[in-house]
Parts: structure tokens; sequence; C-alpha cells
């Protein structure tokens, strides 16, 4: 199976402040309909793209790591622009630091 995603594929949020790429392409993607995610974005669904962490580089700007309840009672740190507030990625409990790995370039 190879990679069918683009390379270098970049993001940002809202105001520009944090800009960010993705090294590859994720794992999965999958649509969550579960009351959690409903209430959490104020939508009917989330979509979620799982991708391991060293492969999100923090391009520009700097993150604002909010811890947010979630329903297993371990949390999720949301990664948010300090300026805008747009969340541009987040980490489930046990999967690690959501700044520890992006690494700004030079």
């Amino acid at each position: 199976m190879t990679d069918s995603a683009p390379r270098g594929h970049e993001g940002r949020c809202t105001c520009g402040h944090v800009r960010y790429r993705l090294t590859s392409g994720p794992l999965f993607v999958h649509c969550c309909h579960c009351r959690w995610c409903q209430r959490e974005t104020g939508s009917g669904f989330v979509i979620n793209a799982l991708i391991e962490a060293e492969r999100v580089q923090l391009l520009a700007g700097e993150i604002d790591v909010v811890l947010t309840p979630s329903e297993s009672g371990k949390g999720q740190k949301i990664a948010r622009c300090p300026r805008c507030r747009v969340a541009v990625w987040s980490t489930y409990a046990g999967a690690g630091t959501p700044s520890a790995s992006c690494a700004s370039e030079p």
C-alpha cells in the first residue's frame, strides 16, 4: 500500500498565526457521531484524522494547549492558536504531549 496523500500538506489556523505541515498522510480518517463529539463541536459529527505526532511540524507561531474534559475522564489536550482560539490539533490521554513532537523549522 502506498501513501497517496501529497507530501508536505500545510494548514493554518483562521488568523494565520499558527502554521503547520503534515509530512505524510494520516493513518486513517474517521467520522464520529457520538454524543460527546456532538457536544464538543456543536455538530452532528466530527471528522478525525489520526497521524503520528512526529509527522506534524509547527512552521510558525506558538500553540496554547488546553486540557479539556472527555467522556473517558482522562481528558484531551487541544492545541489552539492563542490569538483566534481555533483548534489546530489534539492529543488524547496516553498519546503523548501535543507540543512535544512539533519542532519549529529554522
